[in-house]
């Protein structure tokens, strides 16, 4: 029995965990970014741990009841007055077991929520600790901390009270049939109905319902399962990102009387209702060419990589690439023709040599050690001297996040990870920001040997801006101008102002414009 509990266990909780996980990487970015990161973990680790010993307990509950209900037949057959008199018992007591227990559902929803808000909250206080210290915040975030904490002691004081009392009704409630069947036997014998025979065979099977006793504790276990599942399938069972069903009128865009590779049409996106991110954005960009995208600090650049790369859906407004319109092609077809390096550089904890097999899907070192490929990608991004330099090369960890490398290593190796995919498409959100002058041109000389690559970059940097071949200038979610480094100079409108210093890069744009991120 233990053995098949333990396995069953342990099958369910494998299940989730992966459902769980696949579901979190389906669920719509703009919808996962609201999702607390720590939250999702406690739902993996603890609430699924909960929410697997579900079937178990219901297995040992039933298991408790097939019994009780073979021997109340028995009774029944042997002793019919003593046999009704016990399930009139075993119906009270049932009655006051769920009683006691009706709560213990909510509460163990409540207790383990509580459980993810301190968990979510501890993580922030870890990741921000030199924040913290910097800001001479220790007793505020000590003191925030501890209200999490009273929170989580009085929800898990409330649940145990009331699986206390859960406890207490079946235990009771087993002691009550033990005595009807021990003192309502004896009287049924001394009154000659049933034989001592009857009354003792009738006591020796009333042995077997005192497992009941243990019920309030494996209904009390179901009832904290059913709790935690319920938080574990608000993520297993969340809307998926997907592309739209095909419509064979909308989902292509006739290309071939020019060479423009990427369409955007009347494109406006909100991260909240009624405040526009992106507001009618049209623009052409052909095969091959160097796109900058400028503007101040919150105007809607990254929004529109992001959607680019296909990580949010273009609505209202179409995005085509090749003559495919993202909103129906977004996921199934296009995903292996773009390259988004975001601006934040991720690492994941491990070598240098698992980052980049994410940019293949596939190992990054061969028989003969590091691949062409993989050498060429790190000589793009000015990454390989610093590989090299450490004697264990690829084999070198990076830390959680990547903090055992500099700003700049970071940054170059997220660029070089992007370089490997080799996608017509790559988009670059300010991916020279942390490195210095030489290493820029570099990487800018670099990209622009790619005579087939069709690059987007987003910049603060105007050196950047005056290399490429177009030049995409954004305020307060709009499409402001559009063109090269010189035509927009003689226009002397924002880019021109920009430029000189007129106003500053970090200028609020607008009041009108929504953040640059929910």
């Amino acid at each position: 029995s233990m053995l098949v509990r333990v396995n069953l266990t342990e099958s369910v909780a494998s299940e989730l965990r992966k459902r769980f996980v696949e579901r979190t990487m389906d669920i719509p970015l703009n919808r996962y970014d609201r999702l607390s990161r720590w939250d999702l973990v406690s739902r993996l680790t603890a609430d699924i741990g909960g929410a697997s010993r579900v079937l178990a307990e219901a297995h040992v509950i039933l298991s408790m009841v097939l019994r009780a209900v073979g021997v109340v037949l028995f009774l029944v057959f042997v002793a019919t007055r003593l046999g009704i008199a016990v399930i009139a018992t075993l119906a009270l007591a049932a009655f006051m077991n769920s009683r006691a227990g009706r709560a213990l559902g909510g509460a163990g929803k409540e207790y383990h929520a509580s459980l993810g808000s301190l968990s979510s909250y501890a993580l922030n206080a870890l990741e921000g600790h030199a924040v913290i210290k910097a800001f001479n915040a220790q007793g505020y975030v000590s003191g925030a901390f501890s209200e999490r904490v009273r929170a989580v002691r009085d929800k898990g004081l409330y649940l145990a009270a009331r699986v206390s009392g859960s406890i207490l009704g079946a235990f009771g409630g087993a002691s009550c049939v033990a005595l009807m069947a021990f003192g309502y036997g004896a009287y049924l014998t001394a009154t000659g109905r049933i034989t001592i025979g009857a009354m003792i065979a009738s006591f020796v099977c009333t042995d077997h319902i005192s497992p009941l006793g243990r019920l309030g504790q494996n209904f009390a276990e179901l009832k904290r399962g059913i709790g935690a599942y319920s938080r574990v399938k608000e993520i297993t069972e969340a809307e998926v990102d997907a592309d739209l069903p095909e419509d064979p009128a909308a989902g292509r865009l006739d290309i071939s009387a020019g060479d423009a590779l990427i369409v955007v049409k009347d494109l406006s996106y909100e991260y909240e209702p009624g405040v526009k991110v992106l507001r009618d954005v049209s623009f052409e960009v052909r095969r091959g060419q160097k796109v900058a995208v400028v503007g101040r600090s919150g105007c809607g650049k990254s929004t529109l990589m992001k959607i680019l790369a296909g990580l949010y859906r273009p609505e209202p407004g179409r995005v085509y690439i090749g003559g495919l319109d993202m909103a129906y092609h977004r996921l199934a077809r296009l995903s292996g023709e773009v390259t988004y390096v975001p601006q934040e550089p991720f690492l994941f904890a491990g070598s240098v040599a698992d980052n980049l097999a994410l940019g293949l899907l596939e190992p990054v070192v061969d028989s003969q050690g590091m691949s062409p490929k993989v050498q060429r990608g790190l000589e793009m991004a000015g990454a390989l001297g610093f590989v090299l330099e450490n004697e264990e090369g690829l084999s070198a960890q990076v830390g959680e996040r990547g903090s055992l490398l500099s700003g700049g290593q970071r940054q170059r190796l997220c660029l070089a990870r992007g370089f490997l995919r080799d996608t017509p498409v790559l988009l670059l959100d300010e991916p020279t920001s942390s490195v210095d002058r030489e290493t820029e041109a570099g990487i800018l000389s670099a990209i622009a040997s790619r005579k087939d690559l069709t690059c987007f970059i987003v910049t603060h940097r105007f050196d950047v801006a005056e290399v490429s071949d177009l030049v995409l200038v954004m305020d307060s979610g709009l499409l402001v101008e559009a063109g090269t480094h010189e035509e927009l100079m003689r226009r002397k409108g924002l880019y021109w102002a920009l430029f000189t210093g007129e106003i500053s890069l970090s200028t609020t744009p607008s009041p009108h414009e929504g953040s640059d991120s929910p």
